[in-house]
């Protein structure tokens, strides 16, 4: 899935291997995948440990902030 289908309103999707910046000043979680799901975010865990459910459009985040 591209991020333009991702604006153009899905309800639920996951970002894989991302680079997440924290509000805790400029801490950065590398390779974090994170689950949104009717505009919340669900899950926030490393790529490696969390399995994204079948069922969710996923982004390859890799190397974006």
């Amino acid at each position: 899935m591209s991020l333009d289908a991702l604006a153009a309103g899905a309800r639920a999707f996951a970002l894989t291997n991302a680079t997440l910046v924290t509000m805790r000043g400029p801490e950065r979680l590398g390779g974090h995948t994170l689950v949104v799901r009717g505009g919340r975010i669900e899950a926030v865990a490393p790529s490696r440990q969390y399995p994204v459910p079948a069922e969710l459009p996923t982004v390859d985040a890799s190397g974006w902030y």
